[in-house]
């Protein structure tokens, strides 16, 4: 989830800002939520410090009344929270040359006093951008397992994948087994194996998610999969395999 933050001193302009985000957050099916309406930049980093890894969407007020401005607010938010995005919101236009002096990239420099339309569709605006960042982010650390299937493809996500099978059928032939389908695509068993982790051969005809794997029966040499399926497991793999799961043996 992508949490958003505000820090402004003026109860009027903090609440009008508090109504805008929630109507819009209400207005679009975003993984968002309003986590923090703050009057004083001390509560802001307060509860950042307790809550590391934000990567926060941040609209600060720059004259905030207080020991510190928006700006060099925004400068010790970026201390704790390095992938924050910055949306500074003031009535001080005067004062966004700070924005430079102090090498704050900020994603929108909002005046206060532009209609309040003009001031709504920046906000959202700076809301959709920052989701969007925030999901490219999100999406970049999953691994996707490529296939063509006639005219389509089909990106499948590593976690989804319980099994790959070789067809008995044709030649050249794999089955994909994921959590919810089985699907059939052109490929060699040998060429999955080598997608290393989390994916591992188990037998000549099988190669299985680890993570996947609910239990091994080295007796009668069958690995048990989390959706109930059964796989063979070759006897000179047993060892292979329980090393890989952390068993000792």
């Amino acid at each position: 989830m992508l949490h958003i933050f505000i820090c402004e001193d003026n109860d009027v302009h903090r609440t009008k800002l508090e109504s805008v985000i929630s109507k819009h957050l209400l207005l679009n099916d975003f993984d968002m939520s309003l986590a923090l309406s703050a009057n004083n930049p001390t509560t802001l980093l307060d509860n950042i410090k307790t809550h590391t890894g934000r990567n926060g969407l941040y609209f600060l007020d720059v004259d905030l009344q207080c020991d510190i401005n928006g700006i060099e607010l925004a400068v010790e938010i970026k201390k704790l929270d390095v992938s924050a995005t910055i949306v500074f919101v003031t009535t001080l236009s005067e004062m966004s040359h700070l924005v430079f002096k102090y090498k704050v990239e900020a994603m929108d420099y909002i005046p206060k006093d532009i209609p309040a339309n003009e001031a709504e569709r920046r906000i959202a605006e700076c809301m959709q951008v920052a989701y969007q960042r925030f999901l490219d982010g999100k999406h970049s650390s999953i691994k996707y397992f490529t296939i063509k299937i006639g005219d389509q493809v089909l990106n499948t996500p590593y976690r989804d994948i319980l099994y790959f099978e070789s067809s008995v059928n044709q030649r050249h032939k794999l089955l994909l087994h994921t959590t919810d389908s089985i699907l059939e695509f052109r490929g060699h068993i040998n060429d999955v194996a080598r997608l290393g982790s989390p994916f591992i051969m188990c037998h000549q005809s099988y190669v299985v998610n680890l993570d996947k794997i609910r239990q091994v029966d080295k007796v009668n040499r069958l690995i048990e999969i989390s959706n109930g399926d059964t796989i063979t497991i070759s006897r000179r793999r047993i060892a292979e395999i329980l090393q890989s799961m952390n068993v000792v043996i």
